[in-house]
């Protein structure tokens, strides 16, 4: 039996983050003929689960090989990361739950304090859980483009578009 492992991708900029890393190590393989290893084959599977991934966020299975290649290249790019939100959010790719209410998917993208304890209640399943699931991926993406200084307003309008969908 395999065991698998999980990694959540929060955004489509963090997926072709991992992707480009994966495909550069992926062609290191091609280049050192090394394409009939395991780990070339287990690296190619990620690369092809990345790639279908066509909505964010995204809980991705794979098996614990595939998931230390994953991992290496996750690694990789945290090293030579000059984002330090991006940062977290690729740590946060490897220590991957699946989120249960909306509380816990806006801490595990790397926004930050949601400042709402009700939100603790707000299943991710549910039409409203749905819909704030929505923003928050949103919004981890315009974080991850955005000028550091803004940060703090677009965390706090994130707060503000989710509170307006719960609350009313």
């Amino acid at each position: 039996m395999t065991t698998l492992n999980t990694i959540r991708i929060p955004t489509q900029h963090i997926a072709e983050t991992i992707t480009t890393e994966v495909d550069g190590r992926l062609q290191n393989f091609i280049d050192d003929n090394l394409t009939k290893t395991p780990d070339f084959e287990d690296l190619s599977a990620v690369l092809d689960l990345l790639e279908k991934t066509e909505t964010f966020p995204a809980v991705i299975q794979l098996s614990s090989a595939e998931y230390q290649q994953a991992k290496i290249s996750i690694e990789n790019i945290i090293e030579c990361c000059p984002n330090e939100n991006d940062e977290a959010v690729l740590r946060g790719v490897l220590n991957a739950k699946k989120p249960v209410s909306i509380w816990d998917a806006f801490v595990e993208v790397g926004i930050g304090d949601p400042k709402d304890e009700t939100l603790r209640e707000l299943p991710i399943d549910s039409p409203c859980g749905a819909d704030c699931f929505k923003v928050i991926g949103y919004g981890a993406l315009l974080l991850s483009v955005c000028d550091p200084l803004a940060r703090p307003d677009i965390v706090k309008g994130i707060r503000r578009a989710i509170s307006i969908k719960w609350h009313g």
